[in-house]
């Protein structure tokens, strides 16, 4: 569990509004309103992360589907939906598109579940697994049952967060053996965010983005080399990534943390933490999705 002194830095950082939510909700309160893009959504403030769905996110990802969405097709596949933050983003930019989401906890599907009935939200499957390239059991680390960093790499986050000391016992779920049904295929974009595991993740739909050629939005957390084991394990990983992602024709854009693109060969580990976040394209559709962005 956090400390005092951690949860102290936490209220610190996550601003006045979120603590007085907090207490709102300490005080009965069970609703809350959360506005993306023009679009508003009820929040169940009841429910074990509603609370997170509150705080400010990704501002740029609405946008991106926005400016996507038109000229792609299929579904949409949520590898690491958390409590459903990228369900409303997607659902502010298209109301109607099938939503696939994967996620190993507990909690956080509770949420989603709350989330999408209080909506009335269509077209939407969620499976309580984590998305991978086999099936199994395997163990979460993190702080809290609804933590949205928590890995399945035991010391992926290093010295940032130090206290990741609770485990939760999830499931894994092989994308090779999901069938076109499950997915609703042809798949259009697959939103990736597995804190250290995207790996796993495109092996296991290897064969969806060989032949449905969706986009990826996917976030690779920068990996300064500090010269330790830790990170050199973790960067021999990052480059496998780019060696899958060379072999399937994916080149990638880095998405600035208030939007802008860059053109990059790599992943960057110069950046903030929270700036970790890529569009990858497949080649024969880079021309025109990137005019999209300019």
């Amino acid at each position: 569990m956090p400390s005092i002194r951690e949860r102290i830095a936490f209220l610190r950082r996550a601003g006045v509004g979120y603590a007085w939510l907090l207490l709102l909700r300490r005080l009965g309160k069970k609703r809350a309103r959360r506005l993306h893009g023009d679009r508003r959504f009820l929040v169940p403030l009841d429910t074990a992360g509603g609370i997170q769905l509150m705080r400010k996110g990704e501002v740029w990802m609405v946008p991106l589907l926005r400016a996507v969405l038109p000229v792609t097709s299929g579904s949409f596949i949520d590898a690491g939906a958390s409590v459903g933050q990228t369900l409303l983003q997607l659902r502010a930019a298209d109301e109607e598109r099938p939503w696939i989401g994967f996620e190993p906890s507990a909690q956080p599907c509770e949420t989603i579940r709350a989330l999408v009935k209080l909506n009335g939200l269509r077209n939407t499957r969620l499976f309580e697994s984590g998305l991978s390239d086999r099936h199994g059991d395997a163990v979460l680390h993190g702080i809290s049952s609804t933590d949205g960093s928590a890995s399945m790499i035991r010391d992926y986050h290093g010295s940032s967060h130090p206290s990741q000391n609770m485990t939760f016992n999830v499931t894994l779920t092989d994308g090779a053996t999901l069938t076109d049904e499950q997915l609703e295929a042809p798949v259009g974009v697959v939103k990736i965010d597995v804190e250290g595991m995207e790996l796993e993740v495109i092996r296991g739909l290897r064969g969806v983005i060989e032949r449905d050629r969706p986009l990826l939005v996917c976030e690779i957390l920068p990996m300064p080399d500090e010269g330790t084991e830790r990170t050199r394990r973790l960067l021999a990983r990052q480059q496998d990534l780019m060696a899958l992602l060379c072999d399937l024709r994916y080149r990638l854009v880095h998405i600035g943390m208030v939007g802008g693109y860059t053109d990059v060969e790599a992943p960057r580990n110069d950046v903030d933490r929270h700036a970790g976040n890529y569009l990858l394209i497949p080649a024969e559709r880079y021309g025109q999705i990137r005019k999209l962005l300019s």
